[in-house]
This record gives C-alpha cells, sequence and structure tokens, in this order.
C-alpha cells in the first residue's frame, strides 16, 4: 500500500490521523519517518499546534485584561514570526 506525502499532508491538516485503520496509520507513520518532508512538516505542524495551545491559554487568562489594539500586534508578531521560522 503507497501513501503520498498529499495524503498524510491532508491528514495531518485535518488532524485526523486517529481515524485512520491502524495497518495504514502505521504505514504513514513509517512513511513520515522515511520522508524528509512528511517529517520536516509534521515537525512544523506539532510546533504550531503547540504555539496556538500556548496562546489560546494566554489568551483565556490575560485576554480581558489587554486591550484590543495591543492584542492586535501580539497576533501580528507572532504571525510575522512563524512566517520567519518557516511555521
Amino acid at each position: 500500500m503507497m501513501i503520498t506525502c498529499k495524503q498524510i499532508a491532508k491528514k495531518m491538516a485535518d488532524q485526523k490521523l486517529h481515524e485512520v485503520p491502524t495497518f495504514q496509520r502505521w504505514w504513514m507513520k513509517l512513511h513520515i519517518k522515511m520522508c524528509v518532508v512528511c517529517g520536516s512538516y509534521q515537525q512544523d505542524a506539532e510546533k504550531f499546534q503547540q504555539a496556538e495551545s500556548k496562546f489560546a491559554e494566554l489568551e483565556e487568562e490575560y485576554g480581558s485584561k489587554l486591550d484590543a489594539d495591543f492584542k492586535q500586534k501580539l497576533k501580528d508578531k507572532l504571525r510575522e514570526t512563524c512566517k520567519e521560522d518557516n511555521i
């Protein structure tokens, strides 16, 4: 069974790897480990998800205390940093 990079990227982007049958998931994990492009994509996606989660936590904790202008500047800076890091 050949799994393409495109199929793996779609599943990772949709966060639906857990819905894939076990045998196919095994092949996908093997592909990700062997494919430089998919491995890099997975690492970047994980970093982005962690940053997104942390941002959501901070926004929940401090969001009501920050003025709208500062929040927008912070979001813009995060987006800029992610683009610079190719995340």
